[in-house]
């Protein structure tokens, strides 16, 4: 499968996504070309009902909360960098499953 780069009407262009593995998860993560979230911002980011400033509207602020919670409910964790101007990348990692064999290079996506 390989990453599509694709227009979005909010975030500018979806530049990647990858999912790889690291110890004993998988991190995916996917970056855009949008307008950044301000600094300010990204500690309150995942919290309810949190909107940026100027940001198009249509949205109630629940997305990324409810997306890190059901992150969490299986024990991965769920983080953004974002640079205003440049973009934004949200990075989420799950457990691997007991069992579970490495991809050779770690790898799984590009």
């Amino acid at each position: 499968m390989k990453p599509t780069v694709s227009e979005t009407r909010i975030f500018g262009v979806v530049s990647g996504w990858s999912a790889r593995m690291v110890v004993s998860s998988v991190a995916f993560a996917v970056s855009d070309t949008g307008r950044g979230i301000p600094p300010d911002y990204l500690p309150r980011v995942f919290e309810p009902f949190v909107q940026v400033p100027d940001a198009p509207s249509g949205g109630s602020g629940l997305g990324l909360s409810i997306s890190r919670r059901i992150v969490e409910a299986h024990r991965g964790q769920m983080t953004v960098r974002s640079e205003p101007g440049v973009g934004t990348t949200f990075t989420f990692t799950l457990p691997v499953a007991a069992g579970a064999t490495s991809a050779g290079s770690g790898e799984l996506c590009a």
